[in-house]
């Protein structure tokens, strides 16, 4: 038996709505003074959270991270000629037929912020969620095992982010097999309950007995949607109509429910879930627009900057640092940079 708490950090999906969390997670990591995942026994990630799962594990500065989203969302979800005007078009003419979006805008920022890393140079466990279209099953990715270690970065990251309308499958060679996979989201938009059952089975094998109070959870969410769908809509909506709001309603069930588990499942002490509503921003997940950005940063700043926020961050920052931190492998010293402001240039 383990007196030493067993810390997982588990990141949502959402698109640019990434900047949130990176953002919280930048001021935990300038709170901490040290980088975060000197903090944590695992990190997983679906989607975006993909993303930040990695550069979580690599011990890549979480303000540079949350600048990325600043930086190179309009490259990953190029805007055209104005979202609306832009989506009428391609209804006339392809009745939506195709992704959305290339995925070279995605790719590059990838293979940009990850180079050469292979998923198994992740300095702590990390694992990421997508889905195989092949066999039409869940496919969890990780770190540590031989067949998923050798794996590009950037594509592990790829093949989590590839939502369906919006970009194509990613197509990844695993073992001998090329597989489609497709967004992390289809199997958890919160990845909590599958990074508990992860850490479970791992302290089993590894024949650490514990019982659930020995497991902490810092869940991050990418905000939820504010929008009423009212009871006319609800009953006289047909497909098309459906097709947008219908990931929200999916995904957003998906995380109350995993939120519902976890909190019944762990001790209160031991479970932080941070969300935010996203009542000043879209929720979209491929609104790239420059106000909108600034809109996400605004939200996850002001959060912070109330008392919930303050008490939830410093109550994360006082349970990670009794947990005597231990570093999970040679983790670099954080690189200087630019406090992070919340504010898109």
């Amino acid at each position: 038996m383990t007196d030493k708490p067993y810390r997982i950090l588990a990141i949502d999906g959402g698109g640019v709505r990434g900047l949130i969390p990176a953002i919280w997670l930048a001021r935990l990591e300038k709170e901490l003074g040290q980088p975060i995942n000197r903090y944590f026994d695992l990190v997983v990630g679906t989607s975006t959270g993909s993303l930040l799962a990695c550069a979580v594990a690599n011990g890549t500065p979480m303000a540079e991270t949350a600048q990325i989203y600043i930086d190179r969302a309009a490259q990953v979800f190029p805007q055209g000629d104005g979202r609306f005007w832009d989506n009428a078009k391609r209804f006339v003419t392809q009745r939506f037929a195709g992704p959305q979006y290339k995925a070279d805008g995605l790719q590059t920022t990838l293979k940009d912020v990850f180079n050469e890393k292979t998923f198994g140079d992740c300095k702590i466990p990390t694992m990421v969620t997508t889905y195989n279209l092949l066999n039409r099953r869940a496919l969890m990715l990780k770190s540590w095992r031989g067949d998923h270690a050798s794996l590009p970065m950037w594509e592990v990251c790829a093949a989590s982010s590839s939502a369906p309308t919006f970009f194509p499958a990613h197509v990844m060679r695993v073992g001998v097999a090329d597989l489609p996979l497709v967004d992390g989201g289809v199997v958890a938009a919160s990845p909590a309950a599958s990074a508990l059952t992860e850490a479970i089975r791992l302290n089993r094998e590894e024949g650490e007995h514990r019982n659930l109070d020995d497991y902490v959870m810092v869940s991050l969410g990418t905000g939820v949607s504010t929008r009423h769908i009212s009871i006319e809509e609800g009953l006289s909506w047909g497909p098309w109509d459906w097709a947008i709001p219908l990931f929200d309603i999916v995904f957003d069930g998906n995380r109350q429910a995993v939120n519902y588990m976890c909190r019944n499942l762990l001790a209160a002490e031991n479970y932080i879930r941070v969300q935010v509503r996203l009542d000043a921003a879209s929720s979209d997940m491929d609104n790239a627009d420059p106000t909108n950005i600034n809109a996400l940063a605004a939200i996850a700043q002001n959060y912070m900057a109330q008392d919930e926020g303050k008490q939830t961050i410093a109550r994360i920052v006082e349970k990670l640092q009794s947990c005597s931190p231990e570093s999970g492998g040679q983790v670099h010293a954080l690189r200087p940079s630019d406090p992070f402001t919340g504010h898109a240039h």
